[in-house]
């Protein structure tokens, strides 16, 4: 199904120089740093697609937005590789941070779909003084299909979310349009890894309450939304879902007080799916507020 909607914009509205192709997702610190993914590519992909990267010379890499400064608009951020990391390789796409708010030096958690490789999440830590991202290490399992989005309970702690089964453009297409549900949602407690919930279809972008207390999951390929309760043992309990939200919604960020989602989405989704064929082809997009109450939920 697709929505028609009036174009409304709730204040003055500008693109962020500096960044055009593939950001895919970002996280917003305390005291407003964006650290924003870009160059997005994933096998499901089509080989026009990845061919199209190619010729442009689009690389994988995290921009940073600073709020306080918009007009510096947004800047690519130097990564110090190590022995386990190449950038050539780094194909970034859901991201979430843990916030030093003494020094500053945040750690961020980066799903990489590693070109040629198996799908990892890759863990650095933020430099301010350079400027820099130091990787630290990556986490990688066979449970790992293709992943989307990552959500922090504490360091080297988070739930993350197994997208889609298939790397086959052509079959990831069937799995997109025919309720195949193949997805899940994992907990990764540094070296172990578990399968909490199984048999979803398409889960996306998935985010954390301030108090860590529930856990929002987007299925854009279905229009709908879920909020599971985190368990003692790191388990999800489903408490809410809301089988229609009129949008493809595709990853959340909190407000600064927690009391509303502010969500990228896909209004005409079959759209994302010639875009994912053809980045020629112009796929339209919308940002929507959430309001959330835990007084509301059961």
């Amino acid at each position: 199904m697709n929505y028609h909607f009036k174009k409304h914009y709730p204040g003055n509205c500008r693109q962020v120089s500096g960044i055009d192709f593939g950001s895919e997702d970002m996280d917003v610190s305390e005291d407003g740093l964006a650290f924003i993914t870009s160059g997005f590519d994933f096998p499901p992909n089509s080989p026009y697609f990845h061919a199209y990267l190619v010729e442009k010379k689009i690389k994988g890499g995290i921009f940073l937005f600073d709020f306080k400064k918009p007009k510096l608009g947004a800047r690519p951020i130097n990564i110090r590789p190590s022995k386990n990391f190449d950038p050539e390789t780094f194909q970034p796409h859901g991201i979430n941070m843990l916030e030093d708010k003494v020094k500053g030096n945040h750690l961020l958690y980066v799903v990489n779909h590693v070109k040629e490789g198996k799908d990892r999440v890759e863990k650095f830590r933020f430099i301010p003084g350079s400027n820099e991202l130091e990787h630290i290490r990556f986490f990688t399992d066979s449970a790992f299909c293709i992943l989307n989005d990552v959500a922090l309970t504490g360091e080297d702690q988070f739930y993350v979310s197994n997208y889609l089964y298939f790397h086959s453009y052509f079959l990831s297409l069937f799995e997109h349009l025919l309720p195949l549900s193949l997805g899940g949602l994992l907990f990764v407690d540094a070296e172990n890894v578990t399968e909490v919930v199984k048999h979803l279809h398409g889960p996306n972008g998935v985010t954390l309450s301030k108090d860590k207390k529930f856990l929002y999951v987007a299925f854009p390929l279905k229009h709908s939304m879920q909020v599971y309760q985190t368990q003692s043992d790191n388990g999800l309990k489903l408490i809410q879902d809301i089988p229609e939200v009129h949008t493809s919604i595709d990853n959340f960020q909190f407000s600064s007080s927690g009391d509303a989602l502010l969500a990228g989405a896909h209004p005409i989704p079959y759209k994302i799916l010639l875009h994912n064929k053809d980045p020629h082809s112009k796929a339209p997009s919308s940002a929507s507020i959430i309001s959330v109450s835990s007084k509301r939920i059961p």
